[in-house]
């Protein structure tokens, strides 16, 4: 439905402009054909507000035509019919209604100043009629506009919502029961030990939390929000955990939305780490390549355990991570899940930030260098990588 109809205050201004219109209207025709007032305005104003409701067939002309959709030389030609066939009508109509206050004895001169004006009459109604069109150009670029920032405040909504469920997914009874069940068996054999996985724990939470406030940080302080995870469950597997670290050395400065990597570290050691009985290698690597940083994270796996199936390959972690960059960059941001039976690998593509786009590109080499480390983790709560951990 017309949005002028849809709301009686918009369809009263709308006849109110009109009134004024035929006013005008009927002012010409006394100065530039000396027609009575009266009668001037008598067949004027009515047939400016019979005009006003031709003039609401432009909505859907603009609507059909869309600005940029086609060549402005054929989007103006066919406007410019559009006001003529409107100026003609309206000529039509003025002069059955000329006609009509004829019969009348008081407006019996009002035929003879009308013919006299039916070209002022046609150029009248092909200005009112173009000059509703722009209006309504106006209208739907304001719709569109509006439509659109309602869809970026929904994506804003969708990922904070994603990210408060991401936090959630990161302190679930699972692993919560886990570190705490660790932390009670290392009480006796190793209270050392058990206060600082306890000071682990209570470091990562915190900062958990605190990341979760804002929109963006660098990789590195990513990076390390994924080493005091890996400090707890360093306790609970010892040397069966190691971790192996590829990042480009522009990488750690590249702004990234928190706890996006972390939720796929977790993913593999508790879908792959755990079910090896000698542990694995968790690969975790970043690196730029055109305009966009790509993130990935690999772990072994169980050739003997069971496929979970394409439907249930993502979990919470993971569907939310999916679920942020879709909200977070459209389509310029992507991840992609490869699984075999011995290896399970997730990569995260985004795009780069202005910011990033002028520190990360340029002067770069085809192959950036590459800052690899591989270590064992119980260093990171003190202890010597040799003692190991029980698991």
């Amino acid at each position: 439905m017309h949005p002028i109809l849809t709301q009686r205050r918009r369809l009263a201004l709308y006849l109110f402009i009109f009134l004024q219109a035929g006013l005008l209207l009927g002012e010409l025709l006394v100065r530039t054909a000396g027609a009575p007032r009266l009668q001037a305005m008598a067949l004027a104003v009515p047939l400016l507000l019979i005009h006003s409701f031709i003039c609401l067939a432009s909505w859907y002309l603009c609507r059909s035509l869309p600005l940029g959709a086609r060549r402005a030389e054929r989007l103006g030609v066919a406007l410019l019919v559009a006001a003529a066939l409107s100026g003609g009508l309206m000529a039509a109509l003025g002069a059955v209604l000329a006609r009509a206050l004829g019969f009348m004895a008081s407006f019996s001169g009002t035929m003879g100043f009308y013919g006299q004006s039916l070209t002022l009459v046609v150029v009248f109604g092909v200005l009112l009629f173009s000059l509703a069109v722009a209006v309504h150009y106006l209208f739907i670029t304001s719709e569109a506009s509006r439509a659109a920032e309602s869809r970026a405040y929904e994506l804003r909504i969708l990922a904070r919502e994603a990210e408060l469920k991401a936090l959630k997914a990161q302190v679930d009874p699972h692993f919560l029961y886990n570190s705490l069940n660790s932390i009670s068996g290392l009480v006796t054999a190793d209270p050392e030990q058990a206060r600082k996985m306890c000071v682990a724990l209570a470091d990562f939470l915190r900062q958990s939390l605190r990341v979760g406030e804002i929109g963006s940080h660098p990789l590195d302080d990513e990076l390390a929000l994924v080493d005091s995870y890996l400090a707890v469950e360093q306790v609970r597997f010892g040397e069966r955990l190691r971790v192996e670290r590829s990042v480009s050395e522009h990488c750690a400065r590249c702004e990234v939305p928190p706890l996006i990597l972390q939720p796929l570290v977790e993913n593999a050691v508790r879908h792959g780490i755990a079910h090896l009985l000698d542990g694995g290698t968790v690969e975790i690597g970043a690196r730029t390549e055109g305009g966009r940083v790509r993130l990935w994270v690999a772990n072994p796996r169980d050739p003997d355990q069971p496929s979970r199936g394409a439907a249930d390959t993502e979990g919470i972690g993971l569907a939310n991570v999916r679920q942020r960059l879709a909200a977070g960059f459209g389509n310029e941001g992507a991840m992609k899940v490869e699984e075999s039976p011995e290896r399970f690998s997730v990569t995260l593509v985004l795009p780069l930030s202005r910011g990033d786009e002028q520190l990360v590109e340029g002067a770069l080499p085809a192959r950036e260098p590459e800052v690899r480390h591989r270590a064992l983790l119980p260093g990171l709560l003190g202890t010597d990588p040799s003692e190991g951990a029980p698991s």
